[in-house]
């Protein structure tokens, strides 16, 4: 096989992708003519049929929600094949809807993590086009379309999917399967339902407590303690909406205890939801700043030993924010440690990346960096481009925080237009909110305030959670430190509708001691 191999590739049949992993690739004209070959024998169906049934047992292998893809998973081993896998889809989608359908559903992730989100939001549409049978599959391919249009920053399309999801699942009967779409829905219409109207849909939170109770009744009367546990943990987020820290933690603690009834043998279920905006006091004179550090909304889900070790992660960003520094660092070690028991490369780099952050907040940017440092080369390894890059912004802070603002400023830049060109909403309005903050604490106010301004304009666009009211906030700041007080007028009008609209008492106290 090696010595044909060579034959074809010294007459230029072949062309050599990777010698090392033996990828190769035939010319297109070659494929094409094979192809002609192939519909004139009438074996054409046969082998796309074989290559269907390839690509789904490959998708599966690497799918992170069962417990064997969430072990062996290797989202670059999977990219190797995205070729391969277009032309699956293809067919199928030709050829076998259904079969296109679960495709897609199991390697999605694959454009997430590698952010194709534009080609994956395709796909998937195509495919939900092609047949409307309601089945588990076409729940999960409408919730993958939602998270995608959640990184893409589309909010009408993420309302449409996901209520579509859950009107799926209702007309299915399962309650178990009802519960798990309903407590996700709760996070996912989270940012989009203070900015779209749509039929049967409350306005602000009474949006989104609804789903969020049934899915706990649900859970409670069936015994999905899977189910309930990742609930609590969502329903952390919307305590952080209101500004209610205690109540965040409340619900943190409880999803730990329904924890301690799950199996460790059950597959994944726990949705990543990380505090990853929160509200420091980074600000001049310890003001308080909105600053991005995580991924939000991760679209992973986590076992067991892994959810407790996220949940304790999540619970020292709080402890970080209230300025209880011992109890958050331990928190942050406790959650490495387990990783490290569980050898969890994704999980030691948020713990690491928690370590630098916890450091840079407290004053040490060198033990940051050397810590970020570390978090960033696991998640190289792993490959997952979105928290590449978070890691790579929070060290962007860490040099900022250190005086070290030439590179801050080269890191910010180049993550900018990344995340440009992956059209990746929410994160390029992230770093420029980020990249904002470390000019104003080098001083460079004029620089800060044109970032500022123009993060919370793209969050106002993509995504309207309560960060963007703090974001207006140091706007106003900036601008009345610029002499601009005509100015920061607006912008603290603009701060003060988003606390109104989450119910931020902490947020609206401020605006009123502002005016």
């Amino acid at each position: 096989m090696l010595e044909l191999i060579a034959r074809l590739v010294a007459k230029s049949l072949l062309t050599v992708d990777d010698a090392d992993k033996a990828r190769y690739r035939l010319l297109d004209t070659v494929r094409q003519y094979g192809a002609e070959l192939l519909e004139a024998a009438g074996e054409r169906r046969d082998v796309e049929l074989r290559l269907r049934v390839w690509a789904q047992r490959l998708a599966e292998r690497h799918d992170p929600t069962t417990i064997e893809g969430s072990h062996s998973r290797d989202v670059t081993a999977l990219d190797l094949e995205h070729d391969n896998l277009r032309a699956a889809l293809a067919s199928g989608l030709a050829e076998d809807p259904e079969a296109a359908l679960m495709l897609a559903t199991t390697v999605w992730r694959m454009w997430l993590d590698r952010t194709y989100l534009t080609e994956g939001a395709r796909y998937l549409g195509a495919a939900l086009s092609a047949t409307t049978k309601p089945t588990p599959a076409r729940v999960g391919a409408l919730l993958a379309a939602t998270s995608l249009a959640v990184r893409l920053g589309e909010p009408p399309e993420i309302v449409a999917n996901v209520r579509e999801a859950e009107e799926t699942a209702r007309l299915m009967g399962d309650p178990r399967l009802l519960a798990d779409v309903l407590h996700v829905e709760h996070l996912y219409l989270m940012p989009s339902v203070f900015m779209v109207r749509a039929a049967g849909l409350s306005p602000g939170f009474d949006g989104i407590e609804s789903p969020l109770a049934e899915a706990l009744a649900l859970a409670d009367a069936h015994g999905a303690d899977d189910i309930a546990a990742s609930a609590l943990n969502a329903s952390a987020l919307m305590h952080l909406y209101r500004g209610d820290l205690d109540g965040a933690h409340s619900a943190l603690e409880a999803a730990l205890e329904r924890l301690s009834q799950v199996s460790a043998d059950a597959p994944p279920f726990f949705e990543g939801v990380t505090v990853g905006f929160p509200v420091l006091p980074e600000g001049p004179s310890g003001r308080p700043r909105a600053v991005f550090e995580q991924t939000i909304l991760m679209f992973h889900r986590f076992a067991r030993d892994q959810a407790v070790a996220f949940t304790l992660a999540n619970l020292a960003v709080l402890s970080r924010s209230q300025g209880r520094a011992t109890e958050a660092r331990g928190r942050l070690e406790e959650a490495l440690e387990r990783y490290h028991r569980l050898d969890d490369r994704d999980g030691k780099a948020l713990a690491l990346t928690g370590l630098g952050n916890w450091s840079r907040t407290f004053g040490e940017p060198d033990r940051a960096r050397a810590y970020l440092e570390d978090a960033l080369s696991l998640r190289v390894g792993v490959g997952d481009h979105r928290a590449i890059a978070s890691t790579e912004w929070n060290l962007a802070l860490a040099a900022a925080a250190g005086g070290d603002l030439d590179e801050a400023r080269t890191l910010f830049g180049e993550l900018r237009e990344r995340l440009r060109l992956a059209d990746d909403g929410p994160g390029y309005a992230g770093v420029l909110i980020d990249w904002g903050l470390a000019e104003e604490w080098a001083g460079e106010l004029e620089r800060a305030e044109e970032l500022l301004t123009e993060g919370s304009e793209h969050w106002d666009v993509v995504s309207r959670g309560p960060w963007l009211g703090w974001c207006w906030l140091a706007v106003n700041d900036v601008r009345c430190a610029l002499g601009r007080e005509d100015r920061a007028g607006d912008a603290l009008d603009r701060a003060r509708d988003i606390f109104e609209q989450m119910g931020d008492a902490r947020g609206l106290e401020l605006c009123r001691v502002s005016a």
